[in-house]
């Protein structure tokens, strides 16, 4: 059977918003979810994202 767990996805590209924003994303989504989510942040760079999300980036 197929995993039917929600995904979010967001990214988090250059400097218009600190990697704070993420983690209250994740909190926000963590108040209105009555069940287990995912939250995969693409990023540019490794912030300080919380861990309970997954972030990916991208050396460049």
């Amino acid at each position: 059977m197929a995993d039917l767990t929600p995904v979010f996805l967001c990214f988090k590209w250059g400097k218009g918003y600190p990697c704070k924003y993420t983690n209250i994303l994740y909190r926000a989504l963590s108040d209105i979810m009555t069940g287990p989510f995912r939250l995969i942040c693409l990023t540019n760079g490794r912030f300080a994202v919380y861990s309970k999300s997954s972030a990916s980036w991208a050396n460049a």
